[in-house]
C-alpha cells in the first residue's frame, strides 16, 4: 500500500477533526474541548435535579392511589389470546389463527370515531374477548404469536426498525365495546371491560402498548361521560381517570425512560425503587431506554479524542437487564448483539443511517456530539412540559 497516500489520509483526519472542533465550538456548552466530555454526557439536556426526582416519587404515589395504575399480580398471562391475534408492526410472521373482525386489517370500519353519537351504527362482530380477559391478570406480549417467533428467528436488524407488536386493533376494539354498551343499555359491564383491557395493556413491557393504555383511559371516560348524558349510568356510578391523571402517566412514562437512560441523580431509581415497590411504567421505560441506547452504544463506547468515555450507560442498563423480573425477550436478544448497530470504519462512508446524518458525521470529534443529542431522545423535557396528551 503507497505509505505517502497513508500519510495523507491521517494527515487529512487530524485536520478534519481540528477544524470540526473549532467549527463547531459555539454549539458545545461552554465553548471549550474541556468540557466536551461533559457535553457528551448531557448534551444538550438538563438532568432531573433531586427536587424534580421528589416530584416524581410524589406523582409515583398519586397514580398508585388510582386504581387503574396499581400493579397487577402475574399469574395468568392473558397473551394466551392475544398474542396469537396481534400483528408485528416490522418484520416477523403474519397471525396464523383466524383473525376476529376487530382486529382484521383489511376491515374499515366506517363512522369508528363517532361511536360516541352514533353507536348503533357499529357492525356487529365477536367482541366477547373483552369479557374472557377479565380472567386474566397480566399480558407477556413475547411470551407466544408471532413477536415471539419473530424474536425467536430475529435476523441482524437495528434496534430502531425491529418489529413490535401493533396495537392499532385494540383501540377499535375498546370503541367498539363501548358502542355495544351504549346500545344495549349494560354500560357498566362494558367499563369493567374495557378497564381490565387497559390494566393489561399497562402490565407490558412495551412503551408503546403502555401509552396506547393509557390513550385508552381518555376513551373510556369519553364513554363513560356519554353514558351518563344518555341517561344510562348516575353520575359518579364509575370512576373515571381525568384527563389531568392520563396526562401525568404519559409524562411519568417519559420520566421514567429519562431515569433510566442516565438523564437523573445517579440514586435516582434506587429512591423510586425505595418509596415503592414496582413504580408505574418501570418496565416500559426500561424497555425503551435499552432500545434508545442500543441504538447509540457504538458512539458512547467508542469515544473519539477528546471525548469521555461512557461505558457507564451501558453498564447500568446491562445490570438492570440482569437484575429486572420484566421479559423484555426482544431487548435482550438486542442487547446481546451491539454489532447490529456497529459503526466500523468503512460504514463511516456507507450511507446515512440517522435521520438524514451521513454516518462519517458520527465520526467527527465535536460535531457528533450535537447529532448524538438528535439521536439519543430522553423524557425530561417532556415530564417537565404541563401539556396533557
Amino acid at each position: 500500500m503507497n505509505m505517502r497516500w497513508i500519510g495523507k489520509t491521517l494527515t487529512a483526519a487530524v485536520i478534519i477533526s481540528a477544524v470540526s472542533a473549532v467549527s463547531w465550538d459555539a454549539y458545545i456548552p461552554h465553548g471549550t474541548l474541556s468540557t466536551m466530555a461533559e457535553t457528551l454526557q448531557h448534551p444538550g439536556i438538563e438532568p432531573f435535579s433531586d427536587a424534580e426526582i421528589d416530584d416524581l416519587i410524589a406523582a409515583q404515589r398519586h397514580l398508585r392511589s388510582l386504581p387503574a395504575f396499581v400493579p397487577m399480580t402475574r399469574e395468568r398471562d392473558a397473551g394466551v389470546l392475544l398474542n396469537p391475534i396481534m400483528r408485528l408492526d416490522g418484520p416477523g410472521p403474519e397471525p396464523t389463527g383466524p383473525l376476529p373482525l376487530w382486529a382484521d386489517p383489511d376491515v374499515r370500519f366506517s363512522g369508528l370515531n363517532d361511536w360516541r353519537h352514533t353507536p348503533e351504527s357499529m357492525p356487529p362482530c365477536d367482541l366477547s374477548i373483552t369479557r374472557a380477559l377479565l380472567d386474566y391478570d397480566h399480558w407477556d406480549q413475547s411470551a407466544s404469536g408471532p413477536y415471539a417467533a419473530a424474536i425467536d428467528d430475529l435476523e441482524p436488524v437495528m434496534t430502531a426498525v425491529a418489529p413490535v407488536p401493533s396495537t392499532a386493533s385494540l383501540r377499535t376494539l375498546v370503541k367498539l365495546r363501548l358502542a355495544r354498551g351504549l346500545v344495549d343499555g349494560n354500560m357498566l359491564e362494558a367499563l369493567v371491560e374495557v378497564r381490565h383491557l387497559t390494566r393489561l395493556m399497562l402490565s407490558t413491557d412495551s412503551f408503546i402498548t403502555a401509552h396506547v393504555g393509557v390513550a385508552m383511559l381518555n376513551i373510556e371516560r369519553q364513554g363513560y361521560e356519554e353514558a351518563v348524558a344518555r341517561g344510562l349510568l348516575e353520575a359518579g356510578a364509575w370512576a373515571p381517570v381525568s384527563s389531568a391523571d392520563t396526562g401525568l402517566a404519559r409524562r411519568m412514562l417519559f420520566a421514567m425512560h429519562a431515569v433510566y437512560v442516565g438523564d437523573a441523580p445517579a440514586d435516582a431509581l434506587d429512591r423510586l425503587n425505595d418509596a415503592m415497590d414496582a413504580p408505574f411504567g418501570t418496565c416500559p421505560a426500561l424497555s425503551e431506554a435499552i432500545a434508545s441506547i442500543t441504538l447509540i452504544r457504538g458512539l458512547l463506547e467508542a469515544p473519539l479524542p477528546f471525548e469521555g468515555d461512557f461505558n457507564d450507560r451501558a453498564a447500568f442498563l446491562e445490570a438492570q437487564l440482569t437484575q429486572t423480573d420484566c421479559p423484555l425477550r426482544m431487548e435482550r436478544k438486542l442487547w446481546a448483539h451491539p454489532e447490529w448497530n456497529a459503526f466500523g470504519f468503512w460504514d463511516a462512508f456507507s450511507g446515512e443511517r440517522f435521520q438524514g446524518t451521513p454516518d462519517w458525521q458520527l465520526k467527527i470529534p465535536g460535531y457528533r456530539v450535537k447529532r448524538i443529542d438528535t439521536l439519543r431522545w430522553s423524557g425530561v423535557s417532556s415530564w417537565r412540559s404541563a401539556e396533557s396528551p
